[in-house]
């Protein structure tokens, strides 16, 4: 997740973790004034410019030099430079820079911000996180809202309540696991000593089976850093496959399952409270102090990974040495050994009976399990079997993905291809 603006210098600026702090960082005053309601396509870079342009010209269109801006559907148009230069005078003087353009008539207003390349660094990074927060989203072919209030713009527009409905669907099961304890209304309620005002924010998402997802989301950027670790146990790719090739290898049931809102079996240590905002309805401007370990706190993934590895222990499960997030016991009948490999509330389990184990998180702690089954679609891949019975894995939802974007920015089908290799190509013989 590296956001180009105009060469490599640029690229690093800013990666996945500061947009996530950013997506995390929504103060309401600042959050209402950038509000996405325009939606537009923005522009990857400037590739060319041409110039001094004279007004008698027919490329003239009321600026002296004209810039080539690639958009980000790959289409490229030729833009008068102080239009492009108003809308992000940062992108302008990157380039302007890099050329040698900053001593040139029509180009110097944009020196002294090229020169201080400090701030220029830090405008850069302001001007991408903003194209992130304003840019329009689309997974499994529906529009992504960015915030609540398009959620239920998006709604109207649809004609139907998906929106609203995952937001009451979040919330309700927020107060079922007693996340927030309620201090009244902010204008009465009484603030414990040494707890901190932070902010939330919901985030929504769209599953590969269709269905629309929202999650409320901590701003635990505001927060102080911990001292501690505090991830949460991810699984690596490679110990996935060694799991499914074990399972066949012993004739074992391979199943996966989803732990709902897991974070929230957990209580944080972190001393926090809100102001509730419209989503939460009647409860809007009480103080909610933050109880549970909610998604977005600095501890939070630390916090359920030590809930959920202590229920593995009562269960008879430790810790592989190769790859801590995978957790092995014994089957009963002492013929093979059984897994559960964790990706923070994912699991996937290779084992004799896994139904029983899933029961047992079910009614013995009360775990709220989505998709428990017999494997066929987990961490982006499918799982499947041809027609011998060999299992296999591919991403299919993620090539349908891919399919429907590229129909979306070029208007067309792509190639078909029969292999990803280049016609001819031989890498067997590559030295």
């Amino acid at each position: 997740f590296i956001l180009q603006l105009v060469n490599n210098q640029a690229d690093e600026i800013v990666g996945y973790n500061e947009v996530i702090d950013h997506l995390n960082m929504q103060l309401e005053d600042e959050f209402e004034q950038e509000r996405t309601g325009v939606k537009t396509w923005k522009f990857r870079r400037i590739t060319g410019h041409r110039g001094p342009i004279k007004p008698s010209d027919p490329k003239y269109m009321g600026s002296k030099y004209n810039v080539m801006v690639e958009w980000e559907t790959g289409e490229i148009t030729e833009e008068p430079l102080n239009m492009i230069g108003r809308d992000d005078p940062v992108t302008v003087a990157l380039y302007a820079k890099e050329k040698g353009l900053l001593d040139t008539d029509g180009w110097r207003m944009f020196k002294r911000r090229a020169l201080r390349q400090k701030k220029l660094l830090r405008e850069i990074k302001q001007a991408q996180l903003r194209q992130v927060r304003r840019s329009v989203r689309y997974k499994f072919g529906y529009q992504i809202p960015n915030n609540y209030d398009e959620a239920m713009e998006l709604d109207k527009q649809n004609g139907n309540s998906k929106w609203k409905e995952s937001v009451a669907l979040e919330l309700g099961q927020i107060d079922e696991y007693k996340t927030f304890i309620d201090q009244g209304h902010k204008s009465v309620a009484i603030i414990p000593e040494g707890y901190k005002r932070i902010f939330v924010h919901l985030v929504f998402d769209v599953k590969h089976d269709g269905r629309h997802k929202a999650r409320l989301v901590a701003a635990g950027n505001l927060t102080a850093e911990p001292v501690e670790s505090v991830y949460s146990g991810v699984v690596s790719l490679r110990s996935l496959r060694l799991i499914a090739f074990l399972a066949e290898l012993n004739q074992l049931e391979l199943w996966g399952a989803d732990i709902g809102n897991a974070y929230l079996k957990a209580k944080t240590k972190e001393k926090l409270y809100i102001i509730a905002g419209p989503e939460f309805g009647e409860r809007e401007g009480h103080v909610l102090l933050i109880d549970k370990a909610l998604y977005g706190l600095k501890t939070s993934g630390k916090r359920w990974f030590e809930r959920f590895a202590g229920v593995l222990r009562e269960l008879g499960f430790t810790q592989c040495r190769a790859d801590t997030s995978i957790w092995m016991r014994k089957a009963e009948d002492g013929s093979c050994w059984e897994y559960v490999a964790t990706y923070v509330d994912d699991i996937m389990c290779a084992m004799k009976n896994p139904r029983t184990f899933l029961d047992q998180l079910i009614k013995d702690y009360k775990f709220k399990l989505k998709g428990d089954g017999p494997i066929d679609y987990h961490l982006g891949l499918n799982y499947a079997r041809d027609k011998d019975g060999t299992l296999y894995t591919q991403p299919a939802k993620y090539i349908e993905k891919m399919m429907d974007t590229y129909k979306r920015l070029f208007d067309c089908e792509p190639k078909t291809a029969k292999t990803p290799l280049e016609k001819g190509d031989h890498p067997e013989i590559d030295d």
